[in-house]
């Protein structure tokens, strides 16, 4: 207890775990003895890391074996440089190192905690913020910067920071990981042209003239120059950019290192609209081109800290929503649909960055309530939605209209008739009408859907063969005004001239058929009254007062149903229309 010893990790040079043979001189628990070695967790270029269970402590750890180039001194190095940096730097996020050997086989290998969880990588590749919302991984990423920020207290640069060498516990634990790249201070800041390797694959760490992973590496790893903590600061900012905008600020490829040299920075900003000024400021600062102009990891940690606790740079947002305002009021005077979509869009931004800003509250009020001067093509579309509905109503009542038609014409049946079979037609005729109508309202139809058209024939066909029983002049005019109102009040893009046409289709031909003599005719002059003798039936007192019941019945009914359902229709949207208006009165407060 009494002993000291002096901690300081420069006094240990990672690099150098050989004797003078090259081969290891520490001592060598027998890995079946000490460890039992179970599954492959995984497999890399040169080792592996399996399973195992500390016989001693009957604890499980994760043993990580190096199975090529155990022959190679810089391999070998690399390897055992991992271990020794892992080992000093004693914080949280960082993965313990419990034992250091080589196996009886000459194989070196470490003994570490054995951790669980899903990487940084593979969160943001499922591209779900459900379970991961963006302030959990900026939680979770305060602690990777607070670790890197220790690292470089220690004088230990990681120099291969990246989402895929982050860890997320299970339990609430963040932990960096692969070490294998770390440089001591005093020995880093050298060229990083010290270890030959194949080149990697797209999105994995290279060795050999350039150290690092394309997209996350600075530009002064990717010119091969010395590096120092702001190294590591770059591509905490590129890991920032991701968890942010959802995409990585670097695309992978050949371009990934012509981009990282020419790029003065990163802004999130340009590629997701919900991002917070500050955020993206401190971004951009992360990954500035010059390595004097970035923050440190510790700086970067307490300003996204600052952030999730609500702290936030009030005048840079009142300047930003300044911005957006202007933007607003320009797309405004243009007056077109899109430049009025425009000028909501960034006056909504400047009331999210500034909720008193006065200019933004009176272009959003003023476009809010005052009506477009054109409708744009999604609205039509939805109304046109939005008016089938209402058809669908419409026809319901319709079909209702035209079984009482039916029933009317049953009640007719009671009188004495010359030509039953002409009612027993039109009966049919109706019934068909009413199962037409009844079954497009089942539908969503098109506002010129061509059964439009099958039900206005069906229709008028009806009225002809009102005018063919009780003449053209006797009930026919009740049916065509009744029947014209209420298919009027049908909603279709078809002109309202063909309905009006075709209603007064039958009259005119029924007439002029009798006129050229191929109908007998139905009625006359006779000493300058109008007598009419339909087909049917004769007109008794009886006969005429059961017939005007029971057909004038049905119409009425029928445009009684079809006038009402339209009067409640537009009740009903009227006062949704002015309901939406009072309410979006309350939320934009200043004078429109």
């Amino acid at each position: 207890m009494g002993d000291s010893f002096d901690a300081n990790p420069t006094d240990v040079d990672p690099t150098q775990p050989f004797g003078d043979s090259g081969r290891a001189t520490l001592d060598s628990p027998e890995l079946g003895t000490r460890y039992g070695l179970a599954s492959v967790l995984g497999r890399g270029g040169m080792g592996e890391v399996r399973l195992a269970r500390d016989l001693r402590i009957g604890r499980e750890v994760a043993v990580k074996i190096m199975r090529a180039n155990t022959e190679e001194p810089k391999a070998l190095a690399r390897f055992f440089r991992e271990a020794h940096v892992q080992g000093l730097l004693d914080h949280p996020a960082v993965v313990p190192i419990h034992d250091l050997g080589v196996d009886p086989q000459g194989n070196p290998f470490f003994v570490m905690k054995r951790v669980s969880g899903t990487t940084l990588s593979h969160v943001l590749a499922r591209d779900d913020e459900g379970e991961w919302s963006r302030a959990k991984l900026l939680a979770r990423f305060v602690d990777v910067c607070f670790a890197i920020d220790y690292a470089h207290s220690r004088g230990v640069i990681h120099r291969d920071l990246k989402p895929a060498n982050i860890m997320l516990g299970d339990f609430g634990e963040t932990y960096v990981l692969d070490w294998g790249l770390a440089r001591m201070l005093d020995t880093s800041r050298r060229s990083v042209l010290d270890m030959a390797a194949p080149a990697a694959e797209e999105g994995e760490t290279q060795l050999g003239e350039v150290l690092g992973t394309p997209g996350y590496m600075s530009p002064e790893q990717a010119r091969a120059e010395v590096v120092g903590p702001e190294t590591d600061v770059y591509a905490l900012g590129c890991i920032l950019f991701e968890i942010l905008a959802r995409k990585p600020a670097i695309p992978r490829g050949p371009a990934a290192l012509v981009m990282t040299l020419e790029t003065e920075c990163h802004h999130p900003g340009e590629h997701a609209f919900d991002i917070a000024p500050e955020l993206d400021e401190l971004c951009a600062r992360a990954t500035a081109r010059q390595a004097a102009q970035r923050l440190s990891a510790h700086e970067l940690a307490e300003r996204i800290q600052a952030h999730l606790a609500g702290d936030r740079d009030l005048a840079r947002r009142r300047d930003l929503a300044a911005q957006h305002a202007r933007l607003a009021i320009a797309a405004e005077a243009v007056g077109n649909d899109a430049s009025r979509a425009t000028a909501m869009r960034e006056a909504g931004r400047a009331l999210a960055l500034d909720p008193g800003n006065e200019t933004a509250q009176r272009i959003l009020g003023s476009l809010l309530l005052a009506s477009p001067r054109t409708i744009p093509e999604e609205a039509l579309a939805a109304a046109d939605e939005d008016r089938g509905r209402t058809r669908q109503g419409v026809l319901r009542v319709a079909g209702r209209g035209y079984i009482a038609v039916v029933a009317s014409i049953a009640l007719l049946l009671l009188l004495p008739l010359r030509h039953a079979w002409l009612l027993a037609v039109t009966g049919g005729i109706a019934a068909l009408t009413a199962t037409v109508a009844l079954v497009m309202a089942r539908r969503l139809l098109p506002m010129r859907s061509p059964w439009f058209i099958v039900l206005l024939v069906l229709n008028c066909l009806l009225i002809t063969m009102s005018g063919v029983l009780f003449t053209p002049l006797l009930l026919m005019p009740v049916f065509v005004v009744g029947s014209l109102t209420g298919w009027l009040q049908q909603p279709t893009s078809y002109s309202p001239w063909i309905v009006v046409v075709a209603h007064f289709v039958p009259f005119v031909a029924i007439l002029g058929l009798e006129w050229a003599g191929v109908l007998p005719p139905t009625y006359h002059i006779a000493g300058g009254s109008l007598v009419v003798s339909p087909w049917l039936v004769d007109l008794t007192p009886f006969n005429t007062a059961l017939i005007f019941v029971a057909t004038l019945g049905a119409q009425t009914v029928n445009t009684a149903y079809v006038m009402l359902h339209s009067r409640f229709s537009w009740e009903a949207a009227q006062n949704r229309q002015h309901a939406q208006a009072w309410h979006l009165r309350q939320v934009v407060t200043a004078p429109v």
